[in-house]
């Protein structure tokens, strides 16, 4: 995908995933880099669905909007640099996308020292440095939904670098899937998205009682 933006989840298993909300005693969440708007586009009107944007990052309401602005413009002129990179501003800093850099090792180099001259924090990613203010991980996140929730066990599946701060975090009963390849933390892999819907919707059949779903 050139445009990260334009990225959307695949229909069956976002199907999937919200049958699985539907079932009495579960809690769904979606826990990504993209703000929470974004992440309300793709779900909809769906108010049992949590939203966890900006991998779970706070900031304080003072003056931290000025500083996440500082941050974007910083970038923003570094991009213009390196052609082939390009940046998203979030509410709680930028992501820079190198993948099409001419030179993808001096650009990562480059903007993660900005970031840290900024007094961002770098999340890991895939050709992407995320610059985030504030604190909180995917980790911490899905850590807070645990006790809010109340949850006896925890299926997070994913498919970024980001998402190794939630699998390296979950207990022995709790169930981690990585989806695709690469070094991972999960005690599970699939393969693709298709197998991802595979896995809510069989799922889904045993929480009801019904394998036929």
């Amino acid at each position: 995908m050139d445009d990260p933006a334009l990225a959307v989840p695949d229909r069956r298993t976002l199907d999937g995933f919200l049958q699985l909300g539907s079932v009495e005693g579960v809690h769904v969440a979606i826990v990504s880099g993209r703000s929470i708007d974004a992440l309300q586009t793709f779900v909809g009107s769906q108010p049992d669905v949590i939203l966890v944007g900006n991998h779970g990052s706070s900031l304080r309401s003072d003056d931290q909007s000025e500083t996440v602005n500082h941050l974007i413009e910083v970038l923003t002129r570094l991009s213009a640099e390196f052609p082939g990179t390009e940046v998203e501003a979030k509410p709680t800093g930028a992501a820079f996308h190198y993948r099409h850099a001419d030179d993808a090792d001096a650009a990562e180099m480059a903007a993660r020292r900005l970031a840290g001259v900024a007094g961002a924090r770098v999340i890991e990613g895939k050709k992407v440095v995320e610059a985030v203010l504030g604190k909180g991980d995917k980790g911490s996140a899905v850590a807070d939904l645990r006790t809010s929730t109340g949850a006896a066990a925890v299926l997070f599946i994913g498919d970024d670098e980001t998402d190794e701060a939630v699998f390296k975090t979950l207990d022995p009963h709790d169930i981690g899937i990585k989806v695709g390849g690469g070094d991972t933390a999960a005690n599970h892999r699939v393969n693709d998205v298709r197998a991802v819907a595979e896995v809510f919707e069989t799922l889904v059949g045993y929480l009801r009682n019904d394998p036929k779903v």
